[in-house]
């Protein structure tokens, strides 16, 4: 039976110093951001909350840097309602008990979301920023839609602040 991270992470026994759970070789300064869909987790490393004071200086707001951080939040939590992490469920197993795979959108918002990435894909492939450039395709469309989610999460967590305070 399938342990959840909550679960694991209760275990007394377990090593609470060793923090690379997936073995990728990353460091506590590596500079990078990324959605496991087995686990129906994300990672923010050091290194990429580091890079913030590099980009935006000495100068930068709380706020300035909570908008960094938010919109890396909400780009890597898209990734589990793109076209690969949907396909995972709550505990981050992609077939069940029976072997059948699990995706928890109905057939007609799986549907909705592939016609939906197949438009954005057919904007980027439009898009020709240096003349004889190869359209943008694959992966390159999926992080798109990712920002996109970012920027979405970023301008509501604003309305919804400004309103509060």
């Amino acid at each position: 039976m399938y342990e959840h991270r909550a679960q694991q992470a209760a275990d007394p026994d377990i090593d609470r110093e060793f923090w690379d759970i997936y073995d990728q070789g990353f460091s506590t300064s590596t500079v990078n951001c990324f959605y496991q869909p087995d686990h129906n987790s994300f990672y923010i490393l050091a290194g990429w909350m580091a890079v913030g004071d590099v980009i935006f200086g000495d100068d930068i707001t709380n706020e300035e840097f909570l908008g960094y951080v938010g919109t890396t939040v909400g780009h890597e939590i898209s990734h589990g309602f793109d076209s690969q992490g949907s396909r995972y469920d709550l505990y981050g197993r992609k077939y069940d008990d029976d072997g059948n795979q699990t995706d928890w959108m109905s057939s007609e918002d799986r549907s909705r979301l592939d016609e939906r990435v197949s438009q954005v894909g057919n904007y980027f492939s439009l898009a020709r920023p240096i003349p004889g450039q190869q359209q943008v395709i694959g992966s390159c469309i999926i992080s798109a839609i990712q920002e996109k989610g970012a920027g979405f999460l970023a301008f509501f967590m604003k309305k919804y602040f400004v309103a509060q305070y």
